[in-house]
């Protein structure tokens, strides 16, 4: 069973892998459950699922020690007071919602080099700035994992390993400026991309995608030039570019399976051989 040794304005207190932060069970868990900076165990090899969720109290900056390789799901759901995150460069694995709706972390979000998985949802809702860069260790990135994070900048370069871009994982953060996909990405999910109003210039589709999901591009509408669909798109599901206006024009191949409304907007489409 791990311990969790957690400074709490200068209190020290022991916690075991039952208990939320040492102030009630998580069998009832409670938004107040705990106050003040933490300070985890540097021992720590993994912070267990629902370690601090719903924890609002706790403040300040949160550094997870080195040595830590996985954070477990839910593991800080909700702590919407903390402010900053210092991560490990030890972290391989993010789990799924472990920092979901911790609308209070803004600065940097700095992803360590040895990070390979970030679970669904595991950043949606944060405020991080600044921009995200991802190692090239990054396998997957889940479904919804930076949903709404509006404040990120700079270019969004999805990394080599990546070949399938999850349904809503950078639906509404707009604030990116630019998007960098590569040379082996075959799949794009339902409102992977949806709502992006930051992106500019090109947007340059690779000949390894075979599929757009639904609303995967709408309200995408700052991108400009000639947006051109190569051959290996086998299937543009609904409104999979839809309301993107900045395009000067859209050619697409008579082998492409285009559902409806795949380009609802004013943008002139041309069926290319």
């Amino acid at each position: 069973m791990a311990l969790y040794f957690v400074t709490i304005v200068l209190s020290l207190i022991p916690l075991a892998a039952g208990l939320t932060t040492g102030c009630i069970n998580k069998t009832t868990p409670s938004s107040s459950c705990c106050y003040g900076e933490i300070e985890l165990d540097p021992s720590l090899t993994e912070i267990e699922q629902d370690a601090f969720f719903e924890c609002s109290g706790l403040t300040g900056t949160l550094t997870i020690p080195n040595g830590v390789t996985k954070i477990g799901m839910n593991a800080f759901k909700r702590c919407d007071s903390i402010t900053a995150l210092n991560l490990p460069n030890s972290l391989t694995y993010i789990s799924s919602s472990a920092f979901n709706a911790c609308d209070g972390l803004t600065g940097s979000l700095l992803l360590p080099d040895k990070v390979e998985y970030i679970g669904d949802s595991g950043f949606y809702g944060t405020d991080f700035t600044g921009e995200l860069v991802f190692p090239e260790t990054v396998t997957y990135i889940g479904r919804s994992a930076f949903t709404a994070n509006r404040n990120f900048n700079g270019t969004l370069t999805i990394p080599p390993k990546v070949t399938t871009i999850s349904d809503f994982a950078f639906n509404g953060a707009n604030g990116f400026s630019s998007l960098k996909l590569h040379d082996e990405i075959t799949s794009i999910g339902k409102s992977a991309f949806h709502s992006g109003d930051g992106f500019r210039g090109e947007l340059v589709i690779p000949s390894s995608l075979t599929y757009v999901g639904e609303y995967a591009f709408t309200k995408c509408r700052y991108f400009s030039g000639e947006l051109v669909i190569p051959s290996t798109v086998k299937e543009i599901a609904k409104e999979g570019f839809s309301r993107c206006s900045g395009f000067t024009s859209i050619l697409v191949s008579p082998e492409t399976d285009i559902a409806e409304d795949a380009f609802l907007g004013d943008v002139e489409v041309t069926v290319v051989e």
